[in-house]
């Protein structure tokens, strides 16, 4: 993020002291909001500071230098990373940019294999035990290209639900065209790559296949009271969060359980929200006393969270 502030000529321009009304005029930016979220993120680390007659100023170099990278951290997220960047400058003018555009497609495909994920889903699914031990209608909301999804569907398999005595079906809903045929398509192969169980062996389960289908979390593609659960993993800062709550609530059965993960504020990195942000309909990080007040907006009771991450569970009475 700074390395393209840096580029699209900042660093230059505020070292004199700037209005914002001055930024977007020489920018042509059309964004007034999004400008702001860049200039207190530049602020909250001291990369700038606001002066007494309102306008701002660069204390230090925009350029990020010797920016070592956790492990955790695979050449296909920092790929993704340094294209959501990119795409900041062409975003303050108006101009968004498609989730899983060009070389994305495949980068996501690396990424969503990540052990992160995994951690995290796995302590979902323990702060909410009754999800694997009373099977039921499961959505699991911005699937992805369903590596996320055939993970719960092992889950479900190792604890021995797969049959047709057991009342239980997957669905995974994601709005990206491209992440739905990928799932459709490949879910054997996605499956057998958490080696669990052989390739062969899960086509015999074909019949009990989790259902794909293109759709938003924000206006859910199902009927009233169908689920028994809705999980959602790091999904809530690429949505209105406050209306995809309420979907999850319309679309639970009374009982139900909306569960899942979700970075927030302070916890995350405000650069981190900044590159989610070229993406149309993506509002960023938020805190976890905002999405309180939204999951208590749509209804739910027995609120409930842990952790930094942070995951979270609600129930619908």
């Amino acid at each position: 993020m700074l390395r393209v502030l840096e580029k699209e000529g900042w660093k230059d321009f505020f070292v004199v002291p700037r209005s914002i009304d001055e930024v977007m005029d020489h920018f042509s930016y059309t964004d007034n909001e999004f400008i702001m979220d860049i200039i207190n993120a530049l602020l909250s680390d001291k990369t700038m500071t606001k002066l007494k007659d309102g306008k701002y100023q660069v204390l230090k170099p925009l350029q990020a230098n010797g920016v070592n990278f956790p492990d955790i951290f695979t050449k296909s997220i920092t790929d993704i990373m340094s294209e959501y960047a990119d795409a900041v400058p062409n975003r303050l003018r108006g101009e968004y940019i498609d989730f899983s555009g060009a070389i994305n497609l495949f980068n996501w495909d690396d990424v969503l294999i990540n052990y992160a994920y995994e951690a995290i889903r796995r302590a979902a699914f323990a702060f909410t035990p009754e999800v694997l031990n009373k099977p039921g209608y499961f959505l699991d909301g911005g699937c992805g290209t369903g590596v996320g999804t055939s993970a719960i569907w092992l889950y479900y398999y190792k604890k021995g639900h797969i049959h047709p005595q057991t009342k239980f079906k997957i669905y995974g809903i994601d709005n990206d065209k491209n992440f739905i045929e990928i799932a459709k398509n490949e879910f054997d192969r996605i499956a057998a790559s958490h080696n669990v169980i052989q390739k062969d062996e899960i086509l015999q389960y074909k019949e009990y296949f989790p259902e794909f289908k293109v759709g938003t979390v924000s206006d859910i593609p199902f009927e009233e009271e169908f689920f028994d659960y809705v999980y959602m993993s790091q999904v809530l800062h690429w949505t209105d969060a406050s209306k995809t709550i309420k979907e999850a609530y319309r679309v639970l059965r009374p009982g139900g359980v909306y569960f899942g993960t979700n970075t927030m504020v302070p916890h995350t990195n405000p650069y981190l929200s900044l590159h989610l942000q070229v993406i149309e309909g993506a509002q960023g990080s938020f805190t976890k006393e905002k999405m309180t007040d939204w999951l208590k907006d749509a209804g739910f009771s027995k609120i409930k969270f842990t952790t930094p991450v942070t995951i979270f569970r609600a129930e619908k009475v």
